[in-house]
């Protein structure tokens, strides 16, 4: 069990390490963000280097501020998200779950009913992991993203002409597959393939989508910041200055509650893998209490009636969800999988393995775990 008071002793010798402010520092960055969104030739000197560091490109002006109007027509939303039960090696068995929950928010229209949830449980064996590589654990989290993608497509493929009023289709988190750089070559390329395929699909159907990011930690745009106090040079080195500046710090001195920024390309070595018309943009959007990461594919971002559209609804979300979007939050709530699912899970597993004369084997660990419980 936790010893609280020894987790309170290292927390205070601690403190400095976790709420590092260096004021000067930020003082400094933030003069030199104002000068960058006063440069008339900022994007060319960008757009013409390379850096050591992942740096996007633009729309329009770098310090542009777009204030969203409050939307208050009818409109539909549709938010995905998924859970699992990971394969447990101690219950000798390599199956796994995962559960991919959604939601649909109809407002405004009085031929729809107004909330439609969902859960689906997707069931594996393992000896569909056979030949694909990587562990038990890459492999759950590769395929409910992809669960996940083709189940924003499926529903939104089936409602998105009943009625009228924009759909805006949603993922919590990124649209940046950036953790497959470090997967296997093979597997990469598999599960790379898989999502495009869901994202190509959503743009032949003309559906727009969005991830959502709450608290987001990316340094893309402070980049831009390291750039210029390194004076664009290509050391990797130099960039090491305001290493704790993230774009959520830069944003908040730029933006004010309902605004948006400009809409950036993501310039994350993987994105030149996507093709042109699904190529990840992102803005940020300050909902009021926190700025917000949105990202898009390229589609979307060149249409700006598009961009203010997506943000429009989304700020209506956030609105109505306490400054987090309400569909992505009740859309967790139907795909997270709870102790007493897990529990049940597990116990009709062993149900079924006594109903067809099978015996499952435990390890000693988890028996003992399991006489253990009060």
């Amino acid at each position: 069990m936790l010893n609280r008071a020894k987790l309170l002793r290292e927390l205070n010798a601690n403190s400095h390490k976790l709420f590092n402010h260096n004021t000067a520092e930020y003082e400094q960055a933030h003069t030199i963000w104002r000068e960058l969104c006063g440069s008339g030739v900022l994007y060319e000197k960008i757009a013409s280097r390379w850096f050591p560091v992942p740096i996007p490109l633009w729309y329009g002006e770098l310090g542009e501020k777009k204030l969203i109007d409050r939307y208050q027509q009818a409109y539909r939303v549709l938010a995905i998200d998924g859970s699992q039960i990971y394969p447990d090696r101690h219950f000798g068995n390599s199956c796994y779950l995962i559960n991919v929950g959604s939601v649909l928010f109809n407002y405004h229209i009085k031929e729809l009913p107004g909330v439609v949830l969902n859960s689906e449980p997707h069931l594996f064996f393992g000896s569909e992991d056979k030949g694909i590589g990587g562990n038990s654990i890459e492999i759950v989290n590769l395929r409910r993203e992809e669960l996940e993608l083709g189940a924003l497509f499926e529903v939104a493929n089936k409602i998105h002409m009943q009625a009228k009023a924009p759909l805006l289709s949603l993922t919590d988190g990124t649209l940046i597959f950036w953790y497959l750089e470090s997967k296997d070559p093979d597997l990469k390329e598999l599960f790379f393939n898989r999502y495009m395929a869901a994202l190509e699909q959503l743009y032949q159907q003309q559906i727009l989508y969005a991830g959502y990011i709450s608290m987001p930690r990316a340094k893309e745009v402070s980049h831009l910041i390291r750039a210029h106090y390194a004076q664009y040079s290509s050391d990797k080195q130099l960039y090491q200055t305001f290493d704790s500046l993230t774009d959520s710090s830069v944003m908040n001195w730029h933006l004010s509650p309902g605004e948006r920024s400009a809409v950036f390309k993501s310039k994350i070595p993987i994105c030149s893998e996507y093709p042109s018309h699904l190529e990840p943009h992102f803005c940020y959007m300050h909902v009021g209490t926190e700025i917000g990461r949105i990202e898009i594919p390229s589609w979307i971002a060149q249409d700006e009636q598009l961009v203010n559209l997506v943000c429009a609804l989304l700020l209506d979300q956030c609105h109505k969800g306490g400054s987090y979007p309400i569909s992505l939050a009740e859309a967790h709530e139907q795909a997270v999988v709870k102790g007493p699912d897990r529990e049940f899970f597990y116990h009709m597993f062993t149900k079924l393995s006594v109903a067809h004369h099978t015996s499952i084997q435990h390890s000693s660990k988890q028996q003992k775990k399991n006489r253990m419980r009060f």
